[in-house]
């Protein structure tokens, strides 16, 4: 019977695995069938804790224009709901990867979830945007609990189990994307916006009740303390950039408001990195390392992250956006938005099946070739929109192409950056890979957006066919440099392979 000792559970194990702790059996693959379901059930309770964490952000997709008008608010205020939310995430990932590696990372893990809590219980409870925005900033700091995670991760799963993993935590966040849409309009439709925020509340309780059954504590601990000025500037600089590229296309790119921004984050970066690397060189340690951050795998990966969910993002909107042009105008179908969800339903699934079997591939594929591979998918995807889009047929098929390569990219580059950084560097690194895949996706919409505006028919104000042609251009050559990347990436490790 298993029971609760000195804040470790202790599994009565037969043969010679009785009496082992949780991190014992974690730490011995395939010991007994017990321990090797113990191992699955921590990695089963870390990706139903990120289902719970994403799903205030991937409801908030399809409720914003709602939020709206249920509220009274104008169109820049409930933008403000996504803004806040990213730009708080950004800033809570680093400090949250350095709180972990100080204070154990299954304690700041619950802490971050028990702030999401909060965030979504004010949410829900709000009739104003006001306090709505307070929520989900709130709900924001939650995405804290991804970095650490990642370290439990690298902590007490070896490599070949670590890929299978990550696979799954990668495909969890694909599947509450694509499910996100499908839920939020009939609980909207039979109850209230309310009660799609009460539904996150009550899934990040049970997540957190999972997470402090099944997730061991972290054995190990870093001396120091939080290095609060490079958070701040990191944090900064970070921040600074998403709210630039999310009001890019209210404000305009030209605008004193976005130029005094992006000013704000090359000099907070400016400022960021000998900072880090002067507290780095005294024996303390930085919110993020500049010296792990520039090796050229972690780099790249990071390079990579940015750019896949730029074309994700990217292809998705302009997808959304074409396929709801009348038919009338020669192109596009004329879909409702129930039409329109279950093709970005159908790219969510590819998707998240392919992060699930690419955890799997893990164990014999490099997760370079993974990154590789995506990025021919992403080309494969958009260039033949460009002259292949006159039947629904076309526009499922490509859709489903490019979920696949969304799917194969998540899980690549946070294998890469976990191959590549010693295991007490796994939570800041792939926190600022999922920093990165933030400023990515925002600078994907601003950009989609902007372009499908500027080329809007003046009489109509749809877009027109020539400016649905330039975003899926757009988004080629970034899945194009995406495979140039990976090619980088591959180079790396055959340099690597030669000087052993």
């Amino acid at each position: 019977m298993s029971r609760l000792r000195q804040g470790t559970l202790r599994v009565g194990y037969r043969g010679d695995d009785i009496g082992m702790t949780t991190e014992q059996a974690i730490r011995r693959p395939g010991s007994s069938p017990t321990g090797a379901r113990h191992w699955m059930l921590m990695v089963a309770s870390l990706a139903f804790a990120s289902i719970a964490i994403a799903q205030p952000l991937s409801l908030l997709f399809s409720l914003l224009p709602f939020l709206g008008g249920a509220t009274g608010a104008s169109p820049t205020a409930t933008g403000w709901l996504l803004t806040g939310f990213l730009v708080a995430s950004a800033a809570a990932l680093p400090v949250a990867a350095q709180m972990g590696a100080l204070f154990g990372n299954r304690r700041v893990l619950s802490g971050m979830m028990i702030i999401a809590i909060a965030g979504a219980c004010i949410t829900a409870s709000a009739h104003t945007v006001g306090p709505m925005i307070v929520g989900m900033c709130l709900a924001g700091i939650g995405f804290g609990a991804y970095p650490v995670s990642y370290a439990l991760i690298g902590e007490y799963l070896d490599e070949r189990r670590r890929g299978v993993a990550v696979g799954v935590i990668g495909g969890s966040l694909l599947v509450v994307v694509t499910l996100a849409g499908l839920l939020a309009g009939p609980i909207i439709d039979h109850l209230s916006y309310h009660w799609v925020f009460w539904m996150c509340a009550i899934t990040l309780i049970a997540g957190l009740g999972c997470v402090q059954l099944m997730v061991p504590e972290s054995t190990r601990r870093s001396a120091g303390r939080i290095d609060w000025a490079g958070a701040v500037l990191g944090g900064g600089a970070a921040g600074a950039l998403l709210v630039a590229f999310a009001e890019a296309p209210t404000w305009g790119w030209r605008s004193p408001g976005i130029l005094t921004l992006i000013a704000v984050a090359v000099l907070s970066l400016a400022l960021w990195v000998p900072l880090e690397r002067r507290v780095e060189n005294r024996g303390h340690m930085p919110a993020v390392s500049v010296r792990v951050l520039m090796r050229p795998a972690v780099a790249i990966a990071t390079a990579i992250a940015v750019i896949s969910q730029f074309v994700f993002y990217s292809f998705n909107l302009v997808v959304a956006y074409f396929v709801e042009v009348p038919d009338s105008m020669g192109y596009g179908f004329g879909y409702g938005v129930t039409q329109t969800t279950h093709l970005l339903f159908v790219n969510g699934a590819v998707g998240a099946a392919a992060s699930f079997a690419a955890g799997y591939l893990d164990r014999w594929i490099n997760p370079k070739w993974l990154c590789l591979i995506a990025g021919v998918l992403l080309v494969s995807a958009s260039l033949p929109l460009v002259i292949f889009h006159q039947s629904p047929w076309q526009v499922y098929v490509f859709s489903m192409v490019n979920g696949l390569g969304m799917g194969l990219a998540i899980v690549g580059v946070i294998n890469v950056v976990l191959r590549a950084v010693r295991e007490e560097d796994a939570a800041p690194a792939t926190a600022i890979n999922l920093i990165a895949q933030s400023i990515g996706g925002a600078l994907g919409v601003s950009m989609t957006t902007g372009i499908l505006t500027t080329g809007a028919d003046p009489t109509t104000q749809i877009p027109t066919e020539a400016a649905f042609t330039a975003v899926w251009y757009t988004a080629t050559g970034a899945g194009a440099l995406v495979v140039l990347c990976a090619l980088l990436l591959l180079r790396d490790a055959r340099r690597d392979r030669a000087l052993a």
